[in-house]
C-alpha cells in the first residue's frame, strides 16, 4: 500500500492512501499505537520592574524590547 500511494499521482488519491496507511499503522487498532513519551516545560521567572513590551511568537524571546524600570529594580535590590 505505501508503494501504491508512493505512486499514485493524484494527490487526492494519494493523501486518502496515506491516510489509510497512518490508521493502519498508528490507529487505535493499529500496530503501533502512539503514546506521549516526552513532554516540554519552562520555567519563567517574572519580576515587577520587568515589561515585554512585545511577546515573541516564534523563535525565542526579543530581549530588546524589554523595558526595565530601574527605580523599581533598584528598589526592589534593596529590600
Amino acid at each position: 500500500m505505501i508503494v501504491q500511494a508512493r505512486e499514485e499521482v493524484d494527490p487526492d488519491r494519494r493523501t486518502e492512501l496515506y491516510r489509510q496507511i497512518e490508521e493502519m499503522f498508528f490507529g487505535e487498532e493499529g500496530e503501533f499505537p502512539m503514546a506521549p513519551i516526552w513532554v516540554s516545560s519552562a520555567f519563567v521567572a517574572e519580576h515587577d520592574w520587568l515589561t515585554d513590551a512585545t511577546p515573541a511568537l516564534f523563535g525565542g524571546q526579543q530581549y530588546y524590547h524589554w523595558v526595565i524600570d530601574q527605580d523599581a529594580k533598584l528598589e526592589a535590590r534593596a529590600k
